[in-house]
């Protein structure tokens, strides 16, 4: 008898040992409160380890229709103090449809305590605001500038966001800023953010905010996270050359037309054609970024308004137009293009932030005038973190710099001119 009551003893202890709970779960907790279909949804267990060497060895969630399954393992190793260890276990559920929820809880070595209304929770359907119905459709460079970049938005909701601007930041670092000159924003409308001074700008994609003010920067409306990419990989850069009659008559006609290059050279030539209702033509060049000019002729083109420019697919960054005159000779318009991005590789060097000082780059030499007969004077070249990298004195109004060793990337030329931005490509 003593000896099978000993067996049961043992057996006991195994059993308890097996069954051992060594972590409690007190409290579920849902985050947000309320949440709802545009919410990031986050469950979080609260509740003690059963001594100071209890552990939670490993945890996941899956959520299969209307219930979230949490499983929870814990386990002891080493010798503690049994004393009650408060502990939290975080899930990051993420964004769910509209529905009611049940939270199932299970695991080795834990007990759920946790009151019964709280293994429930609800995702009520998200009511969009104004900011959310604004959709930022792209931000890019202003192909026919180095000096900007566009923001094209749709207003899909009926607030107008009076005399809008909007600002682009990586960091706490502001890039560019638009000068206010729209009455608000009530539908689609393309907004162009002019390079602050001194704005060091980020080569590849990089993480910005976008944010919008109203009522002449007096107020913050709306913030928005986005991935921006200034020059993105293309196979070629699209432009535009096109004619618009603008006046109420009729025109049936055509236009011949001839772009050359900054060399004289001829790129490519057609014909514009305007018949009945179709009173706007263009085509599409896939170009170098460069100097460009454009010649219109027709020895009988009369009648409309007609003009005619440059812009690119979408229409959104536009450059020169100018009308079309009725003179039987050659009109002419002129424009630089600067394709997706400024970028060296594409022969176009950058507009210095001060007007006075000039500088572009040739080889692995960057050449500085200061555009008038004063000395440049002591300079410092700063990379993109902010460390000098060169320093010296140019005595004369006209000098170069050698960039050979340095790495390809974004400098600041400061002097007592002024200061001004440059991309060295070569980094040989």
């Amino acid at each position: 008898m003593k000896f099978t009551l000993t067996l049961l003893a043992l057996l006991f202890c195994t059993l308890a040992t097996r069954a051992q709970t060594y972590y409690y779960i007190n409290t579920i907790e849902v985050a947000p409160a309320s949440p709802t279909t545009t919410d990031d949804i986050t469950i979080t267990l609260q509740g003690d380890l059963s001594s100071t060497n209890s552990y939670i060895s490993e945890t996941s969630f899956a959520v299969n229709g209307n219930t979230v399954s949490i499983s929870v393992t814990a386990g002891a190793q080493g010798i503690g103090i049994p004393v009650l260890t408060p502990h939290d276990e975080s899930f990051s559920i993420g964004m769910l449809p509209v529905g009611e929820y049940f939270i199932a809880i299970a695991g080795v070595s834990i007990n759920d305590g946790a009151p019964a209304p709280q293994h429930e929770f609800v995702v009520s359907q998200a009511i969009p605001t104004a900011c959310d119905s604004l959709i930022v459709d792209h931000v890019q460079w202003q192909a026919f500038s180095d000096t900007a970049i566009e923001v094209h938005v749709f207003n899909n909701s009926a607030t107008l966001f009076d005399y809008p601007g909007f600002v682009l930041l990586q960091g706490t670092d502001s890039i560019a800023r638009e000068n206010v000159n729209y009455f608000g924003i009530g539908g689609e409308s393309t907004h162009t953010l002019t390079f602050v001074d001194g704005a060091i700008v980020p080569i590849g994609p990089f993480q910005a905010q976008l944010h919008l003010w109203t009522g002449f920067y007096q107020q913050q409306a709306c913030i928005y996270d986005l991935t921006v990419d200034f020059c993105p990989p293309a196979p070629c850069s699209p432009m535009l050359v096109y004619l618009n009659n603008y006046g109420n008559a009729i025109i049936n006609d055509t236009l011949d037309w001839q772009l050359v290059d900054g060399d004289n050279a001829i790129v490519s030539t057609g014909t514009f054609a305007l018949a009945d209702a179709e009173q706007s033509d263009y085509d599409t060049l896939c170009v170098a970024p460069g100097d460009y000019t454009l010649s219109v002729t027709n020895d009988t083109f009369t009648g409309g308004q007609p003009s005619f420019g440059f812009t690119v697919p979408g229409l959104y960054s536009s450059g020169n137009e100018q009308p079309y005159i009725f003179d039987n000779l050659p009109d002419v318009l002129s424009v630089v293009f600067f394709g997706p991005c400024v970028d060296p590789d594409n022969s176009v060097t950058d507009t210095p932030s001060i007007p006075g000082i000039h500088a572009w780059t040739a080889s692995d030499l960057l050449i500085i005038n200061s555009g008038q007969d004063t000395p440049i004077g002591a300079y410092i070249l700063v990379d993109v973190l902010g460390h000098q990298v060169r320093t010296g004195s140019i005595q004369g109004s006209t000098g170069t710099l050698s960039l050979g060793g340095m790495a390809p990337g974004a400098y600041l030329l400061r002097t007592s001119l002024g200061t001004l931005r440059f991309v060295h490509a070569s980094g040989q």
